[in-house]
């Protein structure tokens, strides 16, 4: 069963570990969200274990997702589009 596990204050809480900083990258997990994207949510399914945050669609922060998910390969990271929204995926394992 899928569980969504939302950013709480500073940190990333996780079910499975003690909870991630969020720092701005200076030794943490992942840094602060930046302008424009939503609180990011870890999901953990079975083996897979992923970050997700989301943009609204044709805006600044889509392109720059857009961008991003062209550094990672198909296992790495994807990027969905619906009618209003982008969602990135960053997979920690899958």
């Amino acid at each position: 069963m899928e569980k969504p596990l939302a950013q709480r204050g500073t940190e990333l809480e996780c079910n499975t570990s003690t909870p991630y900083a969020f720092d701005g990258g200076r030794n943490g997990f992942v840094p602060i969200p930046p302008t424009g994207f939503t609180a990011y949510t870890a999901t953990e399914t079975g083996t897979t274990f992923y970050i997700t945050t989301t943009a609204e669609n044709n805006s600044t922060q889509d392109e720059a997702l857009v961008s991003l998910a062209l550094s990672y390969t198909s296992t790495q990271a994807s990027l969905d589009h619906n009618a209003t929204s982008a969602t990135f995926k960053f997979y920690l394992s899958r």
